[in-house]
């Protein structure tokens, strides 16, 4: 007999822009390592704001090397305050 195990979905990164608003808003579900062990994962939800500006360069456009750095920023300081909550 197969027994199959399913980790609960993951819910995905919510964002949040408001319209006329420079500040961008989002919300990260962390999973704790947890459910390596059998037992039902913790789940950490952190969210961080930014504002947009500097995302913008002088022509206007968004530069995505900025956006890129910007998120991974986010997501290192997600990571960081989930591993000292647990």
């Amino acid at each position: 007999m197969l027994h199959v195990v399913r980790s609960p979905p993951i819910r995905p990164p919510a964002s949040r822009l408001e319209r006329y608003s420079d500040v961008f808003e989002v919300e990260i579900d962390l999973r704790g390592k947890s459910a390596a062990s059998g037992r039902s994962p913790r789940s950490s939800m952190r969210t961080t704001k930014r504002s947009i500006t500097g995302w913008i360069d002088v022509d206007g456009r968004i530069a995505e090397d900025a956006v890129r750095e910007d998120f991974k920023g986010m997501l290192a300081a997600f990571e960081r305050a989930n591993k000292k909550k647990n």
